[in-house]
């Protein structure tokens, strides 16, 4: 199975990564944070865990990676408002990656986002059109309450393949194709803070500098902070 590990390359050394609920109360204007929304990996619901979803908060402007079950109500209990999300990105389309971008949309459609969201990832085109289709009937009942704005206008599917996907003043993201098994992340000298995503296998933050040599980074697992998670 072919799945993008992807990279961001935030514009900022030293970040600073609040691993639970309590540390995501505000979002700060300046700065960065990674807060794990959801760690369990599989389709299996549980009680105690949700399903992957990690929200990046850059200088306030907020990125959701994967969108597992519960991942609105989760953004929600961290403290962050939901309708600011306006860029996601899906490392792979597997139900415990996806399941819960169904309620996201049609809850920034409900309640009126200003923005375009967009949604990015291998294969997310037909992911957002299929989950357009599903979400048309109760927005039929609601254009009929003046909910006039067509949520195919507001939801917009990119698919990707290995490169640069995104850019803009925060972040850099770069996919890179990976598979299900546990591989090492390349890793860049430079004097930003590069963050490795690589889908259910494993996750490394690592902080580069031209000051630190390349293969002596700082390493923070972070699949074990959030047990509860």
């Amino acid at each position: 199975m072919k799945i993008l590990a992807i990279c961001f390359l935030i514009g900022s050394l030293g970040a600073v990564f609040a691993m639970d609920r309590v540390a995501a109360q505000t979002a700060p204007t300046t700065g960065t944070q990674l807060i794990t929304l959801g760690t369990a990996g599989g389709p299996l619901p549980r009680a105690d865990r949700a399903q992957s979803s990690n929200l990046l908060v850059v200088n306030g402007a907020l990125y959701l990676i994967d969108t597992g079950g519960s991942v609105t109500s989760r953004v929600v209990q961290s403290g962050h408002d939901f309708r600011k999300i306006g860029k996601i990105f899906i490392t792979h389309l597997h139900s415990d990656h996806t399941a819960g971008l169904g309620t996201l949309m049609v809850s920034q459609w409900e309640y009126q986002r200003a923005e375009p969201t967009d949604i990015y990832g291998g294969g997310v085109e037909a992911l957002v059109k299929g989950a357009l289709a599903y979400l048309a009937p109760n927005a039929e009942i609601r254009w009929a309450e003046g909910k006039k704005r067509p949520m195919a206008e507001t939801f917009k599917g990119h698919d990707v393949a290995a490169g640069i996907i995104y850019q803009d003043a925060n972040i850099k993201v770069t996919a890179v194709e990976n598979t299900h098994f546990r591989f090492e992340p390349a890793r860049r000298p430079t004097a930003s803070t590069n963050l490795s995503l690589t889908a259910s296998t494993h996750w490394t933050v690592r902080s580069c500098s031209p000051a630190t040599p390349a293969g002596l980074t700082r390493s923070l697992a972070l699949r074990r902070v959030l047990t509860r998670w």
